[in-house]
């Protein structure tokens, strides 16, 4: 029964639980557990700091990577890998049915049986997955009249859907404990291991084999690192009634995944059936390259969102503040990285990435606007879903994934490979607004607050950055540009939140502090 101390803020629930030893024996115990919900707040705040210093290495880890691999593969390279890593993504959403999602927001410790029931359902699903893609490796190369010599790429890249069920479990037992820090070292180490895969291979001339390569040990990584932190007891179990109480919310919460993929990647598909994988590996590239930029930081906002706002529940005015403290942040973040590449995009992709994939800048602007959006998605949905409102965030993004593939693919046939990215950029707001007005409705008031002054100051820097992008002579004009840049949007941030320049003031006020004291 839960019980709410008046005027504290401090829900108390009895609750069972299970412990581990040392052998991995569950111990269960009767205890209390004290929810306080400006503790898990604050936490949860500081795991967005602790999360966002590591996926700003992950950052800037990708980022070189990025560069490297654009000047040793070609546009085919990409094309190819993009429309192999379709098919393994579709079965990768299908290695779960939502019940690691369901553990996370459920307010109840999972048991050892619980944890292992979805390991079991996870690798059972991957191991047949697995064989499928194994099988459908001569067909998948038929269908998109590629060279034999990838025939057995497919098979390669399907073990990634076999270290799936150990980060997937590890991260819900991390997300549960709150331990951001992991989940960000987690990422980097796979980040790491994809670099140096990937640019080793690409040396070499291995073409498409690098990122295929990369890919699959930044996964395999991931998996072992989560695994040794997480320090769960891997087994098999299934317990049947978990089972039919999660399935319900799982398959909702699942539809949330597959989506994406959906409308990411049918309107690639039928670019690449028809034009090749040419003008797909364009697309693809300027796609990964505003991805990478925003996205890092949208998922990461998402995975802490989503268990905070699960465990503020009750707490309709701590998740409010919550929730429009983690919009504003994010879109502190994801605005001028988004605007720089914008802003700076035709001297970025000369200098940087070289002048072959000039014909990659339509998609680039196009793909930088969807991806403000889409970030914003990723971390309201999450917030939906927090809620329990796993329905609505299915039917929304339900929508979005038809409303994107039908626009699209007329798009396709007029505009050819550039009409993929034209009808991403278009649609992507009709499901930010859908979601900000179920948000206003659930307890978030002030949402629209939290993204209108950031915006004005976006705007500003574009323009400035538009004007100043002629100057660009080569990556030292490019980089005092792009720090002018941001120098911008920053004193126009500070100017119009007054909340950014005061805790400026106090942080530097500790500082100068702890250094007058001796502690620096």
């Amino acid at each position: 029964m839960l019980r709410s101390a008046p005027g504290n803020g401090v829900s108390i629930k009895r609750n069972e639980s299970v412990l581990f030893d040392s052998q991995g024996r569950g111990i269960r115990r009767h205890h209390l557990i004290i929810f306080m919900p400006k503790k898990i707040t604050e936490k949860t705040m500081k795991g967005v700091v602790a999360l966002t210093a590591t996926q700003g290495a992950v950052l800037a880890l990708t980022l070189g990577t990025n560069i490297v691999l654009a000047r040793l593969l070609e546009p085919g390279d990409v094309g190819i890998y993009a429309l192999l890593n379709i098919v393994v993504l579709a079965a990768y959403f299908f290695t779960d049915f939502g019940l690691a999602g369901t553990l996370i927001q459920r307010p109840e410790e999972p048991c050892r049986r619980e944890l292992r029931t979805v390991f079991t359902v996870q690798m059972v699903l991957a191991l047949a997955l697995t064989c499928g893609l194994v099988m459908l490796g001569p067909t998948v190369r038929h269908f998109y009249r590629l060279d034999e010599g990838i025939g057995p790429a497919l098979p390669v890249l399907s073990l990634i859907l076999l270290a799936t069920p150990f980060e997937s479990v590890s991260g819900v037992v991390l997300e549960r404990r709150l331990n951001y820090s992991a989940v960000g070292v987690i990422h980097l180490l796979g980040g790491i291991s994809y670099a140096g895969t990937s640019i080793s291979l690409a040396v070499t001339g291995a073409g498409v084999w690098s990122l295929i390569g990369g890919n699959v040990a930044s996964s395999l990584t991931r998996a072992l690192v989560a695994v040794t932190l997480s320090r769960w007891p891997i087994g098999v179990a299934l317990e049947g009634r978990f089972l039919r109480e999660s399935l319900s919310s799982g398959i909702s919460y699942q539809l949330g995944g597959i989506l994406p993929l959906v409308r990411d990647n049918a309107p690639l598909l039928m670019a690449g059936v028809l034009f090749g994988p040419i003008p797909v590996g364009y697309v693809a590239w300027a796609r990964t390259l505003t991805y990478g930029l925003t996205n890092v930081f949208a998922h990461a906002w998402a995975r802490v969102g989503y268990s905070a706002t699960a465990r503020l529940c009750q707490e309709r005015q701590q998740q409010s503040v919550l929730i429009e403290k983690m919009t504003l942040t994010l879109t502190l973040v994801i605005l001028p990285l988004s605007i720089l590449l914008i802003g700076l995009r035709r001297p970025m992709i000369s200098v940087i990435f070289g002048d072959k994939w000039l014909p990659a800048l339509p998609a680039v602007v196009l793909f930088g606007m969807r991806m403000i959006g889409a970030s914003l998605a990723t971390l309201f949905v999450a917030a939906l879903n927090g809620n329990g409102h796993f329905p609505l965030g299915a039917r929304i993004l339900s929508i979005w994934t038809l409303l994107e593939v039908l626009v699209s693919t007329p798009l396709i046939l007029m505009f050819g490979g550039i009409g993929v990215a034209i009808g991403a950029a278009a649609t992507v707001w009709v499901a930010v607004v859908w979601m900000i007005r179920a948000l206003q409705k659930i307890s978030c008031p002030g949402i629209v607050k939290a993204v209108t002054k950031p915006t004005v100051a976006a705007l500003i820097t574009s323009l400035f950055l538009e004007v100043m992008s002629s100057y660009v002579t080569g990556v030292i004009s490019l980089a005092v540009i792009g720090l002018s840049g941001l120098a911008v949007y920053l004193v126009v941030i500070v100017l119009t939140i007054p909340e950014i320049s005061a805790s400026a003031v106090r942080h530097a006020a500790g500082l100068r502090q702890r250094f007058v004291v001796g502690e620096l």
